[in-house]
């Protein structure tokens, strides 16, 4: 009896920390009344008053949307084809919120996930909109990994805890998987949420093992690309790998200019793009592993901590400087 109360005050403390409750949802379909808010923009560079259009580019490498985000972690797209396909959404490593920004390209909006996540540090979405956070909730002095999924009106369908003590990555594949690397036993697994189980009680098959992780904690991003392969950050190794065919290899190291990556995503010609927290560069290979060209974001190290790519191409970074972070456009065209 001891044993089952324990798992159930254990349970509810992870659901009332990562992901809110069923009871009195307020993910961003049901947001209270006049919650939207401008963000804090910087002024023009020119000194102007920016015109009608607060995130007009200014010829610097990143143009800074929104500022004063409490330790973003991670940031997506919703799924493409969705009505949430051209809308931002951004989690964060301290707080109890994650933020929704709206009208990225004409004056950015941020609408909050009240009470929603504590620790997350990535997020992935399904075709149907589902959100997939990985959180490491803080309990009595020690972090709890948890994976939640949310429905976009708030409501919790499904969450998992089994062998992900520490999940810092996740990436949704097409046949109803996510993929978690775990820090707490250094390996990367799949756990079928289509497998018709209960929760908790998904299958977990391990995919890496033995992988390095560093003593900060650091997003480990995955990315599933366009032919199904998945690419693991292994960020103190300075590497991307690759899995497939049920075989891992290098996909990228650091001779192809890799200086501990955190963030990755795919572009619409089918590249890859990763963010490298080491020295506040972006770096793009083709779909074999071959370097493409690097991209100085000028933000310097030990900073960047995610990277997304919109269906039309525009790519969004977020970054970390003691706590607090900003949401910026990559502006290619500036080198």
């Amino acid at each position: 009896m001891r044993r089952h109360t324990l798992l159930f005050l254990l349970l509810a403390v992870g659901l009332s920390a990562c992901g809110g409750s069923d009871s009195n949802p307020s993910g961003p379909g049901t947001p209270p009344k006049d919650t939207d808010t401008p963000v804090d923009t910087d002024p023009p560079a020119d000194g102007g008053d920016g015109g009608d259009n607060p995130t007009k580019d200014t010829g610097d490498p990143v143009t800074e949307l929104v500022s004063g985000l409490t330790a973003p972690r991670d940031l997506t797209f919703g799924p493409a084809g969705s009505d949430l396909e051209d809308e931002l959404f951004v989690v964060h490593f301290e707080g109890v919120e994650a933020t929704w920004i709206k009208s990225v390209d004409t004056g950015p909006v941020q609408q909050r996930f009240e009470n929603s996540l504590v620790g997350a540090i990535a997020v992935d979405m399904d075709p149907a909109s589902r959100f997939y956070f990985a959180c490491l909730i803080p309990i009595m002095g020690a972090s709890r990994g948890v994976i939640t999924v949310r429905t976009f009106d708030g409501s919790i369908p499904d969450f998992q805890y089994t062998e992900i003590d520490e999940p810092s990555g996740v990436a949704v594949d097409a046949e109803g998987g996510l993929f978690v690397f775990n820090r707490g036993s250094r390996s990367v697994v799949r756990i079928d949420f289509a497998d018709g189980a209960a929760s908790d009680r998904h299958g977990v098959e391990v995919i890496a093992e033995n992988l390095a992780v560093s003593d900060e904690i650091l997003p480990s991003h995955l990315l599933v690309d366009g032919s199904g392969r998945l690419l693991i950050i292994e960020t103190p190794a300075d590497r991307v790998l690759m899995w497939a065919e049920e075989e891992i290899t290098i996909f990228a190291d650091a001779t192809s200019g890799l200086a501990q990556p955190v963030g990755i995503a795919l572009l619409p010609t089918g590249n890859v793009l990763v963010a490298n927290y080491g020295d506040g560069l972006l770096v793009e290979f083709d779909s074999a592993g071959t370097l493409v060209r690097t991209f100085d974001t000028e933000l310097g190290e030990n900073r960047l901590q995610a990277v997304a790519v919109r269906g039309d191409g525009a790519v969004f970074i977020v970054d970390d400087e003691g706590g607090f972070g900003g949401l910026y456009r990559i502006n290619f065209d500036s080198q």
